[in-house]
């Protein structure tokens, strides 16, 4: 058994004011179909679009660390 891999991650950051509501359209232009969003709590919290996004895809599995 292996007891260590190699693993290379492309990281790009988009980011402006909105840019998140354009999230869905994004993640279907690149044909992308495992995604894991990473949303700080207070973000969640006071913004209105999360509770949004989470209600409107049933497909998604929710973690809290």
């Amino acid at each position: 058994m292996r007891n260590q891999f190699d693993f290379k991650l492309q990281t790009q950051t988009y980011y402006g004011f909105g840019y998140s509501r354009r999230l869905g359209q994004f993640l279907q232009e690149r044909n992308f179909k495992n995604v894991v969003l990473l949303v700080h709590r207070g973000v969640s919290e006071c913004s209105n679009y999360f509770p949004e996004a989470n209600r409107n895809d049933d497909r998604q599995k929710q973690l809290e660390v």
